[in-house]
């Protein structure tokens, strides 16, 4: 591996090993997310908004989200009953007769 390369591996592994001990510290599930959304708008160069989506059935809510474009992006999934674009959309599968 060259140098250069490894100087970024290196640059990655410090900023999990930052973040590891930023989300070790929280005391409660809510902190932890918003924490995580926030960090990776800091850490990500091309990421200008993040936000965690929590489905359940067909309701898409959003525990957590760096401003409100990823709440919005939630809120009219749930409307329309899609599942987040990242996320497969399930499959249904369906058995004929035994044989």
């Amino acid at each position: 591996m060259a140098a250069r390369e490894q100087d970024g591996v290196v640059e990655v592994a410090e900023m999990f090993g930052e973040v590891a001990r930023v989300l070790a510290a929280d005391d409660d599930e809510h902190t932890t997310l918003d924490r995580i959304v926030h960090l990776a708008v800091e850490n990500l160069e091309s990421c200008e908004y993040a936000g965690i989506s929590l489905v359940e059935g067909r309701d898409i809510t959003s525990p957590a989200s760096s401003n409100e474009i990823p709440k919005v992006v939630d809120r009219l999934q749930s409307e329309s009953a899609r599942a987040p674009a990242s996320m497969p959309s399930p499959r249904r599968t369906s058995s004929g007769p035994a044989t």
